[in-house]
């Protein structure tokens, strides 16, 4: 799939007409024209995983993910703390940005906070760092360092406070806001909370709900089946599937491994859940009609949920079924041949190799790397890519993730700008029910909705490092624009 020069009429929220131009792109909106000089247009990008209510949330959390020390955070805490309710939260620590690279500790947060609980999530989310009174709050006794891990923090993260609908309200579209200045019109929310539901139908149903919402909720406890028995098919909110997690991540150590991690020599990470159960939560699920996407980032996790995918293939055999591995970071080179397998998609986020090959993955994995983060060798064996930012873990910006597809320092890993483009827009819509509304086909570009956008240039390797959105055009109206570009309203 490659950018266009085009004109383009809509009207009523259906496409009338296609041109080849040569000098940008003219849209013709209910009659009413504009043209974007030098302009290239494709259909909206759609982010594969991604944490939508995350996204608005970081907007109003302090966020301590470029601060280098343990020190600091506490001193950003000290001088402008964020409540909810009577605890005190924030994101983004790492502790690879720390001079030392230690893990923080409850002291310190016990002394600045002897009487208020603390929880701050790490960048990744897997990890939060609480002081003794949310630990006691927790029921959880002389825990050394208060670093919880993976099912660990969970005991903690569902004694704080819940937002107000208001205020969920306005993350949800403040995190719409945010993705339509990247080009996204389209995305997978993972890991959806189940009360959240009927806030997004609500939303969808006001029409204030404009960019396209594929939820995956989460289903780690089952607690999901008293909310929903079967997929929910709005007009920009549908319920696809379910969110499971075999294991943890990387960088807190929790990503399951077939041998120890480099750097703790007597941890491979863990199972969350046992493989035998995980197989009957995923049968229950494709029962009721639900994708299944798991979250496999370790080598030894993601042999398993491949096995588990592949038994349930020979089980389902009759039945339209989509199974997703999510992250796939770590895929053993004899598990590769599994996503030849049409049902099996790997779910991959590009610009998270970026992060972590700056920061923890060679001292985590070491030579592991080699077959780490294996897009085109996925690719090669007949899979399906997907990609997405698990924003708001990283930014959400599709040009980033085309940039680390494209320029990898893998060369056996690297995909040619088409392929890479069709990671975020043409092979997602193979997931979903509702996709061939309005199908147009020119230049081999399927044009399934009136969902766009225009960057600046055709994405070649000249110009690309140089690319940006000028405009989104979500539901056949323009729903951002870059005001430096110089829009001509004709």
């Amino acid at each position: 799939m490659k950018p266009l020069q085009i004109e383009l009429e809509l009207q009523n929220n259906q496409i009338k007409r296609i041109k080849n131009i040569s000098d940008g792109v003219r849209l013709i909106i209910e009659g009413k024209s504009y043209f974007f000089q030098g302009g290239y247009l494709l259909p909206g990008f759609i982010d594969s995983h991604l944490h939508l209510f995350g996204i608005g949330e970081n907007e109003i959390v302090p966020n301590f993910k470029d601060i280098t020390s343990a020190e600091e955070i506490i001193s950003n805490i000290k001088d402008s703390p964020f409540f909810r309710n009577n605890w005190i939260t924030g994101f983004g620590w790492n502790e690879e940005n720390f001079a030392d690279k230690k893990l923080p500790d409850k002291r310190m947060l016990d002394l600045a906070f002897p009487n208020i609980p603390v929880c701050l999530k790490r960048v990744d989310g897997h990890a939060v760092w609480v002081n003794s009174i949310a630990l006691q709050i927790a029921g959880i006794s002389k825990h050394p360092t208060g670093i919880l891990v993976d099912t660990a923090k969970d005991n903690v993260l569902n004694l704080i406070p819940k937002y107000s609908n208001s205020q969920i309200i306005k993350m949800i579209l403040k995190a719409q806001e945010i993705l339509f200045q990247f080009g996204i019109t389209e995305v997978c929310d993972m890991d959806t909370d189940p009360e959240l539901i009927e806030i997004y139908k609500n939303l969808d149903n006001e029409n204030a709900l404009q960019i396209k919402v594929h939820s995956y909720i989460s289903a780690q406890y089952d607690d999901y089946l008293r909310y929903i028995s079967q997929p929910y098919l709005g007009n920009m909110f549908s319920i696809e599937g379910i969110k499971l997690f075999a294991d943890g991540a990387l960088g807190s150590r929790g990503a399951s491994l077939f041998e120890p991690y480099n750097d703790d020599a007597n941890n491979s990470g863990k199972i969350q859940i046992q493989p035998e159960l995980l197989y009957k939560k995923m049968q229950v699920a494709i029962d009721l009609g639900f994708q299944i996407a798991t979250h496999a980032i370790g080598d030894n996790a993601n042999h398993i949920i491949l096995d588990l995918y592949q038994k349930l293939s020979q089980k389902y055999i009759n039945k339209d079924i989509i199974l997703r591995v999510e992250h796939c970071q770590m895929v053993h080179p004899k598990d590769l041949i599994k996503f030849s397998n049409p049902r099996i998609f790997a779910s991959v986020q590009p610009i998270h190799y970026v992060s972590d090959t700056k920061g923890m993955a060679q001292s985590r994995i070491g030579k592991r790397l080699e077959y780490s983060y294996p897009w085109k060798s996925i690719i090669n064996y007949g899979g399906t890519l997907l990609s997405g930012s698990d924003a708001p873990i990283e930014s959400p910006d599709p040009i980033l993730g085309l940039d680390a597809l494209i320029h990898s320092e893998r060369p056996d890993q690297i995909l040619d700008m088409e392929s890479a483009i069709d990671t975020y827009i043409t092979n997602p819509r193979k997931l979903f029910r509702n996709n061939s509304n309005n199908q147009i086909n020119q230049n081999n570009l399927p044009f399934s909705e009136t969902n766009f956008v225009i960057l600046n240039n055709d994405l070649s390797q000249k110009s690309f490092n140089r690319t940006y959105v000028v405009a989104t055009i979500a539901n056949g109206n323009i729903v951002y624009i870059d005001n430096k570009y110089g829009v001509i309203n004709e």
